[in-house]
């Protein structure tokens, strides 16, 4: 698989194709041919493509959270992707993986509390090291995945933070 990279592309497609996934079969996080697609759920953006996105502390924030429910009754903007199905499964258990690291540690950080033991205070403190930790490698993780925002009224998806193949493949059939 390819590693993310800071200079992702990025490209604009139709909103319908977006919603449909009747887009390029090239994964957009390997670059690779494929057959497979993934459903991604987003919060539903709406901005002219002129205007500057939300700050970066703002942006952070709203990208981690222990508790999500991608079924949840807000706005949001369903699409389909191309994905290889591998690679969706590694990147699904990585951050499942992250996810429970979160939860353990605060497990962990919890029984600090509660214990009074003389090594008490060092277990506090490598939970919270361990939290923190956990915390940044969900967000570097979850930063490198498409970024769908409605522009256009509504008429077409800019796709951040894809593989160049896929951008160059859209380009191709536009």
């Amino acid at each position: 698989s390819t590693p993310y990279h800071p200079c992702m592309a990025q490209v604009t497609v139709r909103f319908e194709d977006y919603q449909a996934g009747s887009l390029p079969g090239v994964c957009v996080f390997t670059g690779l041919p494929t057959a497979d697609h993934m459903v991604l759920r987003t919060r539903i953006i709406e901005r002219d493509s002129a205007a500057k996105p939300a700050g970066p502390v703002l942006s952070l924030l709203s990208q981690v959270s222990l508790i999500e429910n991608p079924r949840s009754p807000r706005n949001t903007l369903v699409g389909r992707l191309p994905v290889d199905a591998d690679h969706l499964a590694r990147r699904q258990r990585h951050e499942g993986f992250l996810r429970m690291s979160g939860w353990a540690a605060l497990a962990l950080l919890v029984v600090a509390a509660v214990i009074a033991q003389p090594w008490s205070p060092v277990l506090a403190v490598g939970s919270i090291a361990w939290i923190v930790v956990s915390t940044h490698r969900r967000v570097e993780f979850r930063r490198n995945r498409p970024t769908p925002t409605l522009i256009g009224a509504g008429s077409r998806v800019h796709l951040a933070n894809v593989h160049d193949d896929f951008a160059t493949a859209v380009d191709a059939e536009q």
